[in-house]
């Protein structure tokens, strides 16, 4: 009988190794300390004759840094877009390298670790990063799940604080007209017309093709998007249908009339456009001769969505074009624009237009009023 400890390699994890009556087995158990525990464990068994555990089959648990590379070459490139594999690339580079129990056998890792690891990094970054950090840490031992090391996801629930969203300040009725008539004329006003009459996402225009567009039935058909240089899905993973109203059809139309290439809005070489480049070198100066006070491009998705909503457009409606999974979005961000309804009148009151039944005469006097029904 004889049970060790050691290394299977330099800087590994330590295991216990078991050796009873002609059979070995052999434990994961992290750091040396959780190692000499369970060696004392393991020989108190096998003194008082328990050798039981010798016969059970058993997964031995890996090393967290292992799963984690696995999670991040395979998992993550077949479920993810390009841009969100390049940040838990970057996440796992500045944070999961390092975790203090990288080198522990993930079953044998608790909740009180990683929040313990989380919220010390909650004093030192932001929650938006430590968000993303725990999903990664989450959806590593979501794999472990699937392989049946172990049986809960301990990253699984924990909440850090989140910063409230900031209230979008979008462009009003005024400052898009101002925006419009600086743009007109521009090598870039179809696409800055798009943006504002239709509230896609910049990424979607720069995958749109001339194909793409009905203008006889003023549909868009939205089916692919731009994302870290790489065609893809749109952002909901799903293709949808824009409608486009008189104006921007005639903006469009104008486009048609000069196609060049598949692309509705090529760069000089007939590519795909570039984020940073139409920003810096054409989005800052466009504000800057209109006058406007500075925003993100991705502000003319906003202000779509707040000036439909103030007009009384139905959310669903809205939902549908801008692609949002959820109406939810729209709700928290939107709903005060809604429309007043001041003076008396309350929403409920447009059930009375609904029905046909004269209206009730009001009984004034008390001797008029219907008794009450006695069961």
């Amino acid at each position: 009988m004889a049970v060790t400890i050691r290394r299977k390699r330099k800087n590994g994890p330590w295991f216990v190794f078991v050796t009873h009556q002609g059979k070995r087995k052999s434990y994961s158990a992290g750091s040396k300390e959780a190692a000499i525990k369970l060696q004392k464990v393991l020989q108190g068994e096998l003194a008082l004759g328990k050798a039981g555990f010798m016969n059970t089959k058993t997964i031995a648990a890996p090393i967290f840094r292992d799963v984690r590379t696995k999670w991040l070459t395979t998992v993550v490139p077949s479920k993810c877009k390009p841009a969100t594999l390049r940040l838990y690339q970057s996440l796992d580079r500045t944070y999961l390298e390092s975790i203090p129990w990288r080198d522990k056998a993930v079953d044998q890792i608790t909740t009180g670790e990683v929040k313990e690891y989380l919220f010390d990094l909650l004093k030192e970054r932001s929650a938006s990063t430590c968000s993303h950090v725990r999903d990664a840490i989450s959806g590593i031992f979501e794999l472990c799940k699937d392989h049946k090391y172990i049986e809960v996801n301990p990253a699984r629930g924990i909440r850090l604080r989140k910063p409230p969203n900031p209230v979008p300040e979008p462009y009003n009725q005024r400052e898009i007209e101002r925006f419009l008539r600086t743009a007109e004329g521009t090598k870039f006003y179809a696409l800055w017309a798009l943006l504002v009459f239709t509230g896609c996402r910049l990424s979607e225009a720069f995958a749109a093709k001339h194909t793409d567009f009905d203008l006889e039935r003023r549909v868009w058909h939205l089916q692919r998007s731009l994302s870290a240089g790489q065609i893809s899905t749109p952002k909901s993973g799903k293709a949808r249908t824009v409608d486009l109203s008189n104006r921007l059809v005639d903006i469009l139309a104008a486009v048609q009339k000069q196609e060049s290439c598949d692309w509705m809005f090529p760069n000089e070489k007939g590519n795909l456009l570039q984020k940073s480049n139409v920003y810096h070198r054409h989005w800052k100066q466009l504000l800057k001769a209109a006058k406007l006070r500075h925003t993100r491009i991705h502000d003319l998705r906003h202000s779509w969505a707040s000036r439909m909503i103030a007009a009384g457009a139905n959310l669903y409606y809205c939902q549908r074009q801008l692609g949002h999974s959820s109406i939810q979005i729209l709700i928290d961000r939107y709903t005060h624009l809604l429309p007043d309804h001041r003076n008396d009148s309350k929403p409920v009151d447009l059930i009375d237009n609904t029905l046909e039944t004269p209206q009730l005469s009001v009984i004034r006097s008390e001797s008029q009023r219907p008794r009450a029904l006695v069961g």
